[in-house]
This record gives C-alpha cells, structure tokens and sequence, in this order.
C-alpha cells in the first residue's frame, strides 16, 4: 500500500487522484493504518486545499511526527 500512495502522491494534482484517495479513504480507511505515510508522501502539496482536506480525515494523534499540523487540521487552513 506505501508504494501505491507514493506513486499517488507525484500526481496529486490530477482530479482522478483525489478520487482515488478518497476511494482508499472510504472502503479501506487507509488514513487509520497509513497515517504517517498519507501526512509523508503529499506533503509537497502542503499549501493545498486537497492537502488540508486530506489531513481532516488523519488521526495525527495517533502519529508520532506530524502533531504539529493538528491546528492547521482544526481550522481548515493551507499551511504557508
């Protein structure tokens, strides 16, 4: 599953991509057993939406690293 999102991830921007994800997030709820990568591997694309909306779906405190996006999470804003 960790190659998979990483080959998602260089092509983010593409609107089937986020259909995907969100298919993953759906019916096999890939951001309770892949938190870490899903925060990891779209990370470049931290000042989109897409990224922030992907991150309210991610149980950051169940990570180790990426607490520090938990307010960025709450309020719904792109991370400068």
């Amino acid at each position: 599953m960790k190659d998979f999102l990483f080959k998602l991830s260089l092509r983010m921007l593409n609107q089937d991509v986020g259909r995907v994800i969100e298919y993953l997030l759906r019916n096999f709820e890939v951001h309770r057993f892949e938190s870490e990568e899903l925060c990891l591997f779209f990370l470049p694309f931290h000042s989109e939406n897409l990224y922030v909306r992907l991150l309210q779906n991610v149980n950051l405190g169940a990570t180790k690293s990426f607490y520090f996006l938990e307010e960025n999470m709450k309020k719904g804003l792109p991370i400068s």
